[in-house]
C-alpha cells in the first residue's frame, strides 16, 4: 500500500468542533441511556475504524485523547442511509447508523469533538443535504502522485465529502494507462503510446501560458498572460492501471466514488499527439513533416477536436470506454462535453450533438449506468440516471435556462459547480500568482463559498433533479500539493458545509470560529 506524508494535509484538518454542522445537536444526560447495541456487520465496523485511522493521521494526538473514550456500536435500519445518530461524551460515544456512509460520518463527528476536546454530553442527529458533495482534481495539466491522491482523498473524507472526480485527460497530458488486450481484429494501433507519449507532456510554465488575445479568444478563459512568471512547468506522469484499482479501493473505504473523466468532442489534442494516424484533414490538427502532432502545452483550451468520420477514432473511443470501464468499473463516467469552440465553428451544432450521443450509447452499451457531461452538452439524449454538470451561467456555455429546460424535458439529474462559487481554480488572493480570475474578477473568498444556496441557481420545479454540487480544481496554475491544498483550503472547507449541513443551520460566524486558519 502507497505511503501517505501527512503532514502537508494537517493544516486543512485544524479545526475547532465539527465541520460540517451537525442537522441537530442537543445537550445529553448520559443517566438516559440511547437504545440497546444491535451486532454491526464486518463492512459498517471497518468504516468505524478507517474513520478513527484518518483521524489519528490528521491528529497525532488523537489516540491519546481518545484513549479514555468506550465506543458502542450499533446497527439501527430506521436510520436513513448516510445518517447517524450519536451520544457523545468524554468518556462514552455511542453510534448508530444503517450502513458504512453513516459509521463513517459518525465516527468523524465524534473523533473532531474528541480532538476539539469539546465533550459536554451532547446528543446529535446528522444527515446530509445532497447525495454527492464532490471535489475534482485536474491531474491532466499537472500530474499529482499517488500517494498526494491519497492524501487528498483523506482530508475530504474527513470533511464528509463522498466523490472525487478525476481528470484524466486533456489537451496537455493523458494520465491513463492504456494497453492493447482488448483491440478489435484488424486494429493494430498500439493504445499505450497514449500514456508514454500523453503522459509525457503537461502544461507549460507561467512565463507564456499562451492564452490568445482577449479579443480572438475561443473560449471562456481571456486572462491576460501576465503574472504567472514564477510558475514552472507541469509535473508530467500517468497512473498505471494497478494504481488506480488501489486507489478506487482507497476512496471507497472511506466512503468517497471516484468518477473518471474523459474528453469528447474537444479537450483531447493529446490523442492527436500519441496517435498521430488520427490526424487527418479532419481533426483540429494534422501531422508534420516528421508525421508527427508536436503535444500542446499552452494553457489555452477550446481549439482541439478528432475526426469523428474517421473509423480509427471510434476504434480508440472504443477502447477509451473499455480501460476505464477495467480500472473503474460501470456505476459511472464523465465523457465531458465542454468547451468544443472550434469544433462548433466549423462543424456546427448538430454534428457536435450527433458526435456525443453516439459516444454515450456506446458508453451504455458497455455497461455504464451513469453518465455525466459538462453542461454544454444537455440536448444530447440522457436517461435519468445520468447528469449534467453545471458550471457558468454567462460564459461560452449553454445558458442555466436552455439546461432547466432540457433537464425538465428528458428528467436527468443536475449536479452545480456554479464556477462563481465553487471553481477552486480561482484565485483565493489576488497577489498570489496561482489561480485564475477569468470566473472571479475579484477572486474567489472563502464568503462567496460559505454564503451560497446550490438550489436558488435553479428554478423550484427542478430542485428535486439536483443532486449536490462539486468544487473543481483545474490545474493550470497547480504544480504540487502544497499549491493544490492551498487553492482548495479553507474553501472547500466551506463548500463541504454547504454540501452537507441544512441550510437554515449555515452561520458564517460560527463557520469562523471552527476554522483555526480564519482566526
Amino acid at each position: 500500500m502507497t505511503t501517505v506524508n501527512y503532514g502537508k494535509v494537517q493544516q486543512v484538518a485544524d479545526f475547532l468542533g465539527p465541520l460540517p454542522v451537525p442537522a441537530q445537536t442537543k445537550p445529553w444526560d448520559p443517566q438516559d441511556l440511547p437504545p440497546e447495541p444491535v451486532q454491526l456487520g464486518v463492512r459498517e465496523r471497518a468504516a468505524h475504524e478507517t474513520a478513527q485511522q484518518i483521524a489519528t493521521h490528521l491528529h497525532p494526538s488523537y489516540p491519546a485523547l481518545a484513549a479514555r473514550t468506550r465506543w458502542e456500536l450499533s446497527k439501527e435500519k430506521t436510520i436513513p442511509k448516510g445518517a447517524y445518530r450519536l451520544w457523545v461524551s468524554r468518556e462514552c460515544c455511542c453510534l448508530h447508523a444503517s450502513d458504512e456512509a453513516g459509521f463513517f460520518a459518525g465516527t468523524v463527528t465524534a473523533a473532531q469533538l474528541i480532538i476539539g476536546e469539546l465533550c459536554d454530553p451532547l446528543e446529535i442527529y446528522d444527515e446530509p443535504r445532497f447525495t454527492y458533495r464532490g471535489f475534482m482534481i485536474d491531474v491532466a495539466r499537472n500530474f499529482l502522485e499517488v500517494p498526494e491522491l491519497y492524501a487528498l482523498i483523506d482530508i475530504a473524507a474527513w470533511h464528509k465529502l463522498n466523490v472525487c472526480h478525476l481528470h484524466l485527460v486533456d489537451d496537455q497530458g493523458w494520465r491513463l494507462e492504456m494497453d492493447n488486450v482488448k483491440r478489435r481484429i484488424g486494429d493494430e494501433t498500439d493504445y499505450t503510446a497514449l500514456h508514454i507519449l500523453g503522459g509525457a507532456s503537461a502544461c507549460q510554465s507561467g512565463e507564456n501560458p499562451g492564452f490568445d488575445e482577449p479579443e480572438d479568444a475561443l473560449t471562456e478563459v481571456n486572462a491576460a498572460n501576465q503574472g504567472f512568471e514564477s510558475i514552472g512547468p507541469g509535473q508530467i506522469g500517468y497512473y498505471t492501471k494497478t494504481e488506480l484499482k488501489e486507489l478506487k479501493q482507497y476512496a471507497a473505504a472511506r466512503g468517497i466514488q471516484l468518477v473518471p473523466e474523459l474528453e469528447f468532442p474537444g479537450h483531447n489534442h493529446v490523442v492527436l499527439h500519441a496517435l498521430p494516424h488520427l490526424a487527418t484533414a479532419g481533426a483540429s490538427a494534422q501531422v508534420d513533416r516528421d508525421g508527427k502532432v508536436p503535444p500542446w502545452t499552452s494553457w489555452q483550451v477550446g481549439h482541439s477536436y478528432l475526426d469523428y468520420d474517421l473509423p480509427a477514432t471510434w476504434d480508440f473511443i472504443t477502447q477509451a470506454i473499455l480501460q476505464v470501464k477495467d480500472v473503474f468499473g460501470t456505476e459511472v463516467i464523465h465523457l465531458g462535453g465542454d468547451e468544443a469552440h472550434q469544433m462548433m465553428k466549423r462543424l456546427g451544432k448538430e454534428r457536435y450533438l450527433a458526435v456525443l450521443n453516439r459516444i454515450v450509447k456506446l458508453a451504455k452499451m458497455h455497461g455504464f449506468s451513469r453518465v455525466m457531461l459538462w453542461q454544454e452538452a444537455c440536448e444530447v439524449a440522457l436517461g435519468p440516471n445520468d447528469v449534467i454538470e453545471c458550471w457558468s451561467d454567462n460564459i461560452g456555455a449553454q445558458s442555466w435556462e436552455e439546461v432547466t429546460a432540457q433537464a425538465k424535458a428528458q428528467g436527468y439529474k443536475l449536479l452545480n459547480a456554479n464556477a462563481a462559487h465553487a471553481y477552486l481554480d480561482q484565485k483565493p488572493n489576488l497577489k498570489d500568482p496561482r489561480g485564475l480570475t477569468w470566473a472571479c474578477a475579484k477572486g474567489l473568498k472563502v464568503t462567496d463559498a460559505y454564503n451560497w444556496d446550490p438550489l436558488k441557481d435553479f428554478p423550484l420545479e427542478v430542485h428535486s433533479q439536483i443532486i449536490g454540487i462539486e468544487a473543481p480544481l483545474w490545474s493550470e496554475t497547480v504544480r504540487s500539493l502544497e499549491d493544490a491544498l492551498y487553492l482548495q483550503y479553507p474553501r472547500l472547507s466551506a463548500l463541504a458545509e454547504v454540501a452537507w449541513s441544512r441550510p437554515e443551520n449555515l452561520d458564517w460566524n460560527g463557520f469562523q470560529r471552527r476554522m483555526r486558519s480564519l482566526n
